[in-house]
């Protein structure tokens, strides 16, 4: 690696801008700057070429069963679109050397929002970058978070409009209660697809986009095939590694895991309660506490596992367990036990030779309180890389832009408030004083002049009374074309406002929160995200700002 830390920004970034001025939390504020006493609650400074070195020879301590890991991820890849570069990287796992760079999300509809690809293309760049620096192989790895069973956090998604953006909403099943990964497509994909194609705006990318989610979201496909299917086409040829743990010999290998959760559940809890109350001091802990931190999982629902005395209960469902009872079902049906959101970066690690995780700012929160946790696992935390955070502005939008002295920031209000402010300072010009003291000069001028016209011939009178009739209206009718001007000009600026309002704050949320990939699909191509990745800069400290 260079002697600096991060790569120069690539010259199609305009600018960058402080996460201050975006309303980012004080805690990833902190973070990205890497001061104490946040950086307490870490492995290591991300920002430190030495730390990933020593990330590498930590991970690589720990024993894993490469092999099945391996089998199981070239079977999965098979089935969602495996590409060479993909089947290469897989093969790399099992080189007892190799590690990985990893990311996970939840599976939103049509891989939206925006940040989800630009976790994606964060986690290619650097671990890219990292196999160069640390002369080892280094393995991209995309997680599917799909046994959450929150359905309404992944069936919404947003496309720009003129006035307001359009937003579709996915019907939740009336069975939704068991993974999200694991719930069919039903007909109403196809309906969503028809309003896609009605919202998004004529392009030469449009067919072929269409095309493609009929092709991957279709009736009686699972969230999570549809969802690895689309984001292995989107980053075709990177060698992006795909993963479901879904997968019973996944989980088999998780087993001393879960059964050391089960019979020292309380240990670990007591660590990240002391944690949290510590985090809370300075900043905020963003993970509830729970007795235990595991589901049961079924078709039919998840159940978390609450510990009760000395049973535990299946909340939700009734079904309770003694200590030995839990402990067989765990060694008998892993593919049962779910991990919650504080054991599941545990299992990631436990299954994957990880030297850093790219995460966003609510997961960085969340990576705050798990320290504790990983020495209680046993296990090397991994070094925490904030996703690279990017607002895309189109031509359309730069051209708006310029016709405004407003920084980027300042979008974020909605946009009649934008306006009014805009309006209020366009209009410097008090019209009705400016006309009256006219028209007083204009009136003293004529009545000077016609007195003395008058005295010279008294039958013009009449006439110079009417001239100055003729003069008023003329004022008056040079009066309203101004107005009429005005509006004019504050109309096209309404408009402005609003495109920009809506394509870089949509509903007052930053771009990369609110609009689906869709947008930039249709308007680039399906290949646009593999072409972004060389104007993203590595240096994810400060919120990129990219014309396109």
């Amino acid at each position: 690696m260079s002697s600096t830390r991060f790569p120069a920004t690539p010259k199609s970034a305009a600018y960058r801008l402080p996460f201050g001025d975006l309303s980012f939390s004080n805690l990833f504020q902190d973070y990205v700057a890497y001061k104490e006493p946040l950086a307490s609650f870490f492995a290591g400074d991300f920002r430190n070429p030495d730390a990933f070195r020593e990330a590498a020879e930590k991970a690589l301590r720990v024993p894993r069963d490469r092999n099945t890991l391996a089998d199981v991820l070239l079977e999965q890849n098979t089935r969602w679109g495996l590409q060479e570069a993909t089947a290469q990287n897989i093969d790399k796992l099992r080189d007892p050397e190799s590690v990985v760079v990893i990311t996970g999300q939840q599976l939103g509809l049509f891989m939206s929002p925006m940040y989800i690809p630009y976790k994606t293309l964060t986690t290619l760049l650097l671990a890219k970058q990292m196999e160069a620096a640390l002369n080892r192989p280094v393995v991209p790895v995309f997680w599917l978070a799909g046994e959450d069973h929150d359905f309404e956090e992944v069936a919404a998604f947003k496309l720009p409009g003129t006035e307001k953006p359009h937003t579709f909403i996915y019907a939740a099943p009336a069975d939704r209660r068991g993974p999200v990964g694991r719930i069919p497509l039903s007909p109403e994909i196809s309906t969503i697809i028809d309003g896609i194609a009605e919202a998004l705006p004529a392009s030469p990318n449009k067919a072929e986009l269409i095309a493609f989610l009929r092709a991957t979201y279709k009736p009686g496909r699972s969230f999570r095939d549809a969802f690895a299917t689309m984001i292995s086409r989107l980053f075709k040829d990177t060698g992006l590694v795909v993963v479901s743990v879904d997968d019973k010999r996944l989980k088999q290998l998780c087993i001393p895991l879960f059964q050391q959760e089960v019979r020292d559940y309380a240990t670990v809890t007591a660590a990240m309660e002391a944690t949290s109350q510590v985090l809370e001091e300075t900043y905020h802990s963003q993970v509830r506490i729970n007795p235990t931190n595991l589901f049961y999982m079924e078709d039919a629902g998840r159940y978390p596992i609450d510990a009760m005395g000395d049973s535990f209960l299946l909340r939700g469902h009734g079904q309770t367990y003694d200590e030995a009872g839990l402990q067989t079902l765990v060694a008998a049906q892993p593919e049962y036990i779910s991990p919650n959101v504080v054991l599941r970066p545990i299992v990631q690690d436990v299954l994957f030779p990880t030297i850093s995780y790219v995460a966003g700012p609510g997961e960085i929160a969340y990576y705050a309180q798990y320290k504790e946790a990983y020495a209680w696992a046993n296990l090397p935390m991994p070094l925490i890389y904030p996703r690279a955070s990017i607002t895309l502005v189109e031509p359309a939008v730069q051209k708006a832009q310029r016709h405004f002295d407003l920084p980027l920031p300042a979008y974020k209000e909605q946009a009649p408030k934008i306006f009014r402010k805009h309006a209020q300072q366009q209009l410097d010009l008090d019209l009705d004083k400016l006309f009256s003291h006219a028209e007083d000069q204009i009136g003293t001028a004529l009545s000077s002049m016609a007195s003395e016209v008058i005295n010279w011939e008294a039958s013009l009178q009449k006439t110079a009374g009417a001239s100055g009739q003729v003069i008023k209206k003329e004022l008056d009718r040079f009066k309203e074309q101004i107005i009429k001007a005005q509006k004019r000009r504050m109309g096209h600026a309404e408009r402005r406002i609003h495109t920009i309002h809506n394509h870089i704050f949509p509903g007052g949320s930053l771009q990369e929160r609110a609009i689906s990939p869709l947008h930039f699909l249709n308007q680039y191509g399906l290949d646009f995200f593999k072409s972004l990745m060389a104007d993203v800069s590595l240096d994810t400290t400060a919120h990129q700002v990219i014309n396109l």
